[in-house]
């Protein structure tokens, strides 16, 4: 999202002294944004098909087994205290260790 930021300034430097007109500057924003905008949307494509291909897979089992191993030991202490916040907050017993 930070290249939405940038881009008026990308496409100054790029066309400072070569282009004189308004209107051209103003295409080759658009070209510009319209880049971007296919840019991120091949990305949440990519992600809603194959999210393993960005790292976004989810395992539940691996979580429950580090959440599990580190609950109550000693230096896990934080921990410890998150799940006993959730726990609490929630007041049911939706979490159990």
């Amino acid at each position: 999202m930070l290249l939405w930021l940038f881009a008026p300034s990308l496409i100054g430097t790029l066309s400072v002294g070569i282009i004189p007109n308004p209107y051209v500057n103003c295409l080759q924003y658009l070209f510009v944004l319209s880049l971007m905008l296919l840019g991120e949307l091949s990305v949440i494509i990519l992600s809603a098909l194959a999210p393993q291909s960005l790292g976004l897979v989810f395992d539940s089992g691996r979580l429950l087994a580090v959440l599990q191993r580190g609950y109550g030991t000693p230096g896990s202490e934080q921990l410890t205290a998150a799940i006993d916040l959730a726990q609490a907050t929630v007041s049911q017993c939706l979490i159990s260790l």
